[in-house]
């Protein structure tokens, strides 16, 4: 089973109300039509998220865990990346936890869901779900 493939069926697990993995499935098509391998951003973002390495030292340590930058394009781990950063942020400044607060966290940082810079983002995001 290929990296992707076992990422889906992860993105498939949850509950209804759960807004992870439909906002995942959508995040990695918009940054990279969810190719691993992916470099963006003028080399500053990798992976199928394009992470940015602040973003994913703060995500590794919200994990607990020292993963190398070079793993932000393992989709699984990038997933778990994802999740926590997100989740964190979003709860931190007591923001529902929505697809459109996850994307736009994941766009511009631990107050993207204020920020009028990641409405275009989430737009894209957006209709990628089919909303």
């Amino acid at each position: 089973m290929s990296t992707i493939t076992a990422f889906l069926l992860v993105c498939q697990l949850g509950t209804p109300t759960d807004p992870f993995p439909a906002t995942h499935r959508a995040i990695i098509w918009v940054e990279s039509k969810g190719d691993p391998n992916a470099i963006g951003d003028g080399g500053r973002a990798i992976g199928p998220y394009q992470i940015h390495r602040a973003y994913w030292s703060d995500a590794t340590r919200l994990l607990g865990v020292s993963w190398p930058y070079s793993d932000a394009r393992d989709p699984l781990r990038a997933a778990m990346a994802v999740r926590a950063y997100t989740e964190y942020y979003a709860r931190h400044y007591k923001r529902p936890l929505t697809a459109e607060t996850i994307a736009r966290i994941h766009n511009g940082g631990p107050t993207g869901w204020r920020k009028r810079s990641t409405l275009p983002y989430w737009s894209r995001v957006r209709a990628v779900m089919g909303e």
